[in-house]
């Protein structure tokens, strides 16, 4: 063989591994770009994200509250005493009554925890008129357990609105309160306040149901390592919490039968295209993140989220200017429709972008249904801020053991988060609602 075949063969040896490394490099790339979408996707949360982007630019923008922004500064409370400070010696050299050069004045806020320890004396009774038995009661004195309505309320709303285990709960009850408490009756205290709204969540559950305007989330949340999700199931004034395992419309047939007479608001999650409503808005959030995202990788998707973004605006400004259901408004529908159809004639180098225009394109007339109804929201992003509270108390507990603790749970932060929407104070009303139940006469 002379030495330029050697060479040659040598050369084609080498050819085959370098396009059998590319291979093996190609195959490797694929599944780190498939590892790192789950890091770096429109629909991941911040606390996922594991590249953050620093900028040592300054911008031009002035930091802070836009010009106009209402201040947010805490009104100064009226003072329940007034305490004087005058001098009597100096504190260096001990001479008496130094002379004061100024008088300054400053508001201090504080509260004081005093552990009350009462002893009840209550009775059991019989009407000789109606010949009924009953036992008396106090607004203080617990039906179950040993512990009072503040104390049961304060735990309730750190353990649910607080996101605080039990366990540190515990630490903090005795660090703080002087009451010594384990985990597990810390767990049975509170469970035993959360049996006590089951009515007002059944109550809530029922104008959920009767609602003509609902939206709806859902995320995973497992249970005993079995897939289960909450879903986060909202009105204006309503919001009811489910956890269930199934991410699929039974849930939905579950609350609101087969049929729902009204407005569905929701992603474009394939469940929620299952079950029947008189009429759906898909939310403008979940699209623009999406076209934000493809905009970052081809010229068709920073064009396709340009015109998104300008429909989008264009939807805000109709909105706050009352505009819904005008015909101004109505030909501007007409118009973009026809826009979007306009798109699928195009010829799209990247698939991502040709399915983001598909989606547009099946769920067409849902884009829209917030410009016939003033309270029909564009978004979704109440319910999304809703079931964040769920998923930041599901990172740090750890999740539940038991049906029981779903099932409280579910109860809890439906009325928590209810009552929160309706701009009422939740420590206030779950002290109300123990000390309602514990002034029920128990009558045989």
């Amino acid at each position: 063989m002379s030495e330029k075949d050697k060479q040659i063969k040598g050369l084609d040896e080498e050819n085959k591994h370098l396009k059998k490394e590319i291979e093996r490099l190609e195959i490797e790339n694929k599944e780190l770009k498939k590892r790192l979408r789950a890091y770096e996707n429109p629909h991941t949360p911040p606390s996922k994200h594991i590249k953050r982007k620093v900028t040592t630019v300054k911008t031009p923008k002035k930091r802070g509250a836009p010009k106009g922004h209402k201040g947010v500064t805490r009104k100064t409370p009226a003072p329940d005493r007034i305490a004087e400070l005058e001098p009597t010696i100096c504190p260096r050299c001990k001479a008496k009554k130094p002379r004061i050069l100024k008088k300054h004045r400053k508001t201090s806020e504080d509260i004081q925890i005093v552990k009350v320890v009462t002893e009840f004396h209550y009775y059991d009774c019989f009407c000789e008129k109606c010949g009924k038995k009953f036992v008396t009661s106090s607004e203080e004195l617990p039906k179950k357990g040993r512990f009072g309505p503040t104390i049961s309320s304060l735990w309730t709303i750190l353990h649910y609105v607080g996101t605080i285990p039990f366990d540190r709960l515990s630490l903090i009850s005795k660090n703080c309160f002087d009451m010594t408490l384990s985990a597990a009756g810390m767990h049975n205290c509170i469970y035993r306040t959360a049996g006590v709204f089951e009515p007002y969540f059944r109550r809530i559950r029922n104008r959920v149901t009767k609602s003509g305007y609902v939206r709806s989330d859902e995320t995973s949340y497992p249970f005993n390592e079995e897939k289960y999700w909450l879903w986060n199931i909202s009105t204006p004034k309503d919001v009811l919490v489910l956890i269930r395992d199934s991410r699929g419309a039974k849930v939905l047939k579950e609350v609101f039968g087969h049929f729902l007479d009204g407005v569905l608001n929701s992603d474009c999650f394939s469940a929620y295209g299952r079950f029947k409503a008189r009429e759906y808005q898909k939310c403008w959030a979940h699209i623009l993140r999406d076209a934000k995202d493809l905009a970052k990788h081809s010229k068709e998707g920073e064009e396709l989220y340009k015109m998104l973004s300008h429909m989008y605006n264009y939807i805000a400004r109709a909105k706050d200017n009352g505009d819904e259901n005008t015909a101004k408004v109505k030909h501007w529908i007409w118009r973009s429709k026809k826009n979007i159809n306009s798109w699928l004639d195009k010829n799209y180098e990247s698939k991502a972008v040709l399915n983001l225009v598909l989606r547009m394109s099946k769920y067409m007339d849902q884009w829209f249904t917030c410009l016939k109804y003033p309270f029909v929201e564009p978004t979704n992003n109440s319910s999304e801020r809703d079931i964040r509270k769920n998923v930041v108390a599901r990172k740090i507990s750890g999740l539940h053991r038991s049906q029981l603790g779903l099932r409280y749970r579910e109860i809890m932060m439906s009325t928590l988060l209810t009552q929160q929407k309706r701009g009422r104070n939740p420590f206030e009303f779950v002290l109300n609602g123990i000390e309602k139940h514990n002034l029920r006469y128990h009558i045989s």
